[in-house]
């Protein structure tokens, strides 16, 4: 054989050497668009739909987020009525807001992977938790219970310094946020139209995360799982803690007023 075929089959080898490593490269950073995984114990699958075209380095990234958050918050949801199964969608547009619809959890392309610790227990309470919009608690008590969650585990989300409590005197002693009477936030969707665009944090989540941690505070979670996601909740309400919602109101925004604020007179 000579030099110049010598040369050429060293070549050959050469290329397909390194086409070879580029496939095995490829192969091992490629993400297949769904991708699924269970909890820890078992009981909950999630589907990830990669539509972001995320690497496996994000995607194992997030798939511990999911299970160290889901084990923060399963004593708290362990006697509640959820789905087996979540379905989380990176969508493909930059800019997306993160919001939750049912089981489903859609989020923006553009998320910081470092967040997933801290906004990921609010998204799983609410996909996890089913949630009966018609009956008359509308979305309240879940978006109560969610942050309720997280400020057990975490500390409040918003104000470091401050609990829910406190935080709630603020908006009252503040001359720019309006007080929202709990009868007109039960039995809506109101928090689906919440704006999260201006400087304060909208009151009538500060509100329903409050009044949650209230009733759990001072009644009971136990007492609490009787009214979450019944219909009928004012009526079920008085049975179960012998107030009406009006004289449980009032007792929850007279243990307000005796709330101290850390260092200032209002949030505002």
């Amino acid at each position: 054989m000579g030099r110049k075929t010598l040369r050429l089959a060293f070549l050959f080898i050469f290329i397909m050497g390194c086409q070879v490593g580029e496939l095995e490269t490829t192969s091992k950073e490629s993400v297949p668009e769904t991708y699924d995984f269970k909890t820890d114990d078992g009981m909950v699958n999630i589907v990830l739909i990669n539509n972001a075209g995320h690497d496996q380095e994000y995607i194992n990234t997030f798939e511990s987020a999911v299970k160290n958050g889901y084990q923060k918050i399963k004593d708290g949801i362990a006697e509640l009525d959820t789905y087996s199964e979540v379905v989380i969608t990176f969508t493909d547009k930059p800019g997306d807001q993160t919001y939750v619809t049912g089981m489903t959890i859609r989020i923006d392309r553009d998320h910081d992977i470092d967040d997933f610790g801290e906004y990921l227990i609010l998204e799983l309470v609410s996909a996890l938790v089913k949630n009966y919009y018609y009956k008359d608690g509308g979305d309240f008590f879940t978006t109560g219970l969610a942050y309720y969650l997280y400020e057990n585990d975490e500390g409040n989300l918003y104000w470091e310094d401050f609990t829910w409590h406190q935080t709630m005197l603020g908006y009252l002693k503040s001359s720019e946020v309006e007080y929202y009477p709990l009868t007109d936030l039960f039995g809506t969707n109101v928090f689906a139209e919440i704006n999260f665009d201006g400087d304060l944090f909208p009151m009538e989540i500060v509100e329903a995360v409050s009044f949650t941690s209230f009733l759990i505070e001072n009644y009971g979670y136990e007492n609490f799982l009787k009214i979450y996601n019944q219909e009928e909740v004012h009526l079920l309400i008085q049975e179960v803690y012998k107030k009406t919602l009006k004289q449980l109101e009032q007792e929850w925004l007279d243990y307000i007023e005796q709330q101290q604020l850390p260092y200032i007179e209002d949030i505002s």
